[in-house]
């Protein structure tokens, strides 16, 4: 039988609690490397895919394009005024067919068109009107972000983890623009007011835990026909260097995990070839130019008149060969055409296979970023593996076997290590009890905190970044960065950061030594353990989900809850 245990491990505590604690999501764990290495090669695929399903409620072709075609991700397509909670019952329903069979456990990104004015696809209880992006640009750039916030907020409490915005189109003044500017999707009428207001879009819904998309890239703003329902839609005024692209490369900057392709031709670019299938425009623009590395995703394969002359697997093909990484599709009835064309060419090019393996893994990066995989534990160099490391408390020096040895920290800090900055790799950390100060190498000193409180690491808004936080023994208070302090606890318990409810955000929990009981906000007391047991999490059993768990000092013990027991270790040793 293998024990091993995964999540974020609260490094260095034990001279403030009585055992080393653990944390994790409830995802699959390990990091997107170790999951990519764990899937078929028809689940990567599938993670190259996103289908549409009707927001009120999906049918069968959306299903059966998860379940069958291991496709891993989802667009909410049409109309809903249904509300947040039945939205929820909807987004929930999805994310249980992403079972290890279809997707290898991994969620979904599950996404909508939430725009604002014509082009908001979720209303009703719970939802803002959202205006109109050419009203939002007229708001303060602060006003926009605290309300982009809250539309993420609505957007998080309904499941959905992607919105398909902001547009990054400049109309200008006198434009008949068919797309957008007939819908005023745009934010203003010149790029300098674009940038900003859709830069705090990217923000606010960031802290939210919302991940967004920048659209339709290199901007729609100045053709003459909409692409949905026309073809040979072509901007003949658009260059590499275009002022216009100004709106893109701020919403990079502010840190956008996905950019969308237009489906249009640009003559002064690529003439030859629609921005969906250019790898000039992905590759040398996007990606060299603008200096993109995230989720390139393709405006609507399915469905869209611009691309009608193409087969439906011709499509899916020419996206990923010319460097994209997401195909969409509203029309799931295409997914079959659309996944078997992919395979057939993965089977016969293998420089084709080196591009979709690159894609799906890169995909998987992005779910790892927002909180969808699980890290992997101790992983300095981001290679999927976790590595062996020390701290040496004498001298505050981290001994990282095969990657680094570095002077970090001073006598008397407590480390906690681990990733702040959400690129896959774990940072050296520590925290100084003596003032509070987080100590983060490669970002700085961060004062959260005082003496006496107890370092606890975990990404409690799902943004897949971890955030700084305290729990205050005297108080059993929880203070977070950027969020609210919440009682959860009492004096004697040891705090626990850990999600347990599979949601992607880290859950406060305290484990009652003297009870033997697990307190976990929003889910409530379980008994698991007793007196003098040392508190565990991990996923234990290798389904990539955590399971609360007791090592027993006096026997050796470990029993873990709804698994095994089993005696590994003597009295005197110390579980990790």
């Amino acid at each position: 039988m293998k024990l091993s245990r995964v999540g974020g491990l609260l490094l260095g505590i034990a001279s403030l609690l009585p055992a080393p604690v653990a944390a994790a999501a409830s995802v699959p764990a390990g990091g997107a490397q170790a999951v990519f290495n764990r899937m078929t090669e028809a689940q990567r695929i599938g993670q190259l895919f996103m289908v549409g399903g009707p927001a009120t409620g999906v049918g069968s072709a959306t299903l059966s394009a998860i379940s069958s075609y291991h496709v891993g991700n989802v667009i909410l397509t049409g109309r809903s005024s249904a509300g947040v909670s039945a939205t929820r019952a909807i987004t929930n329903g999805l994310q249980a067919r992403a079972g290890s069979a279809a997707t290898g456990g991994v969620p979904l990104f599950i996404s909508s068109d939430q725009e604002g004015g014509y082009v908001q696809v979720l209303s009703g209880p719970g939802f803002s009107a959202i205006p109109q992006a050419l009203t939002q640009g007229g708001w303060p750039v602060t006003t926009l972000q605290a309300a982009a916030r809250q539309w993420g907020g609505q957007l998080a409490a309904a499941g959905v983890n992607l919105d398909l915005a902001p547009v990054m189109d400049t109309v200008p003044v006198g434009q008949v623009n068919p797309p957008i500017g007939y819908y005023n999707r745009e934010y203003g009428h010149t790029p300098d007011v674009v940038a900003p207001h859709g830069a705090a879009v990217v923000r606010g819904m960031a802290q939210a835990g919302v991940a967004t998309t920048l659209k339709h890239f290199p901007g729609l703003g100045r053709v003459t026909a909409n692409t949905d329902t026309t073809a040979g839609v072509t901007d003949y005024v658009t260059t590499p260097t275009d002022t216009y692209l100004s709106p893109f490369a701020a919403g990079i900057q502010a840190g956008v995990p996905f950019v969308m392709m237009s489906s249009a031709y640009y003559q002064l670019i690529d003439p030859d070839r629609p921005a969906v299938f250019s790898p000039t425009l992905i590759g040398s623009l996007l990606r060299g130019r603008l200096g993109f590395g995230g989720v390139v995703i393709s405006d609507d394969l399915g469905s869209a008149q611009q691309v009608a002359a193409w087969s439906p697997g011709q499509r899916a093909v020419d996206f990923l060969d010319a460097g994209g990484d997401l195909v969409l599709t509203v029309n799931p009835s295409l997914i079959p055409a659309m996944v078997d064309a992919v395979s057939a060419r993965v089977a016969a090019d293998s420089a084709f296979r080196s591009k979709v393996n690159a894609a799906a893994l890169l995909v998987l990066k992005v779910k790892q970023a927002r909180g969808l995989i699980a890290g992997m534990v101790h992983d300095y160099n981001g290679d999927g593996r976790s590595d062996l490391a020390v701290w040496r408390p004498s001298t505050g020096t981290w001994w990282v076997h095969g990657v680094v040895t570095a002077q970090w920290g001073k006598p008397g800090d407590v480390p906690v290590a681990g990733d702040f900055n959400g690129d896959g790799r774990t940072d050296l950390a520590v925290w100084r009890p003596s003032t509070g100060v987080w100590w983060i190498h490669g970002i700085g000193a961060i004062q959260w905190g005082k003496p006496g409180d107890v370092p606890v690491v975990g990404d409690f808004n799902g943004d897949g970044r971890l955030d700084l936080a305290v729990w205050r023994p005297s108080t059993g208070t929880w203070w977070v960065r950027g969020g609210v302090a919440v009682q959860w606890g009492r004096p004697g318990d040891v705090p626990m950061a850990v999600d347990l409810n599979g949601d992607g955000r880290t859950d406060l929990a305290v484990w009652r030594p003297s009870t033997g009981t697990w307190w976990i906000h929003g889910i409530g007391a379980i008994q698991w353990g007793k007196p003098g047991d040392v508190p565990m999490v991990g996923d234990y059993d290798g389904d990539g989900r955590l399971d609360l768990a007791v090592w027993r000092p006096s026997t050796g013990t470990w029993w873990v809850r709804g698994g095994v027991t089993a005696q590994w270790g003597l009295a005197g040793d110390r579980p990790v």
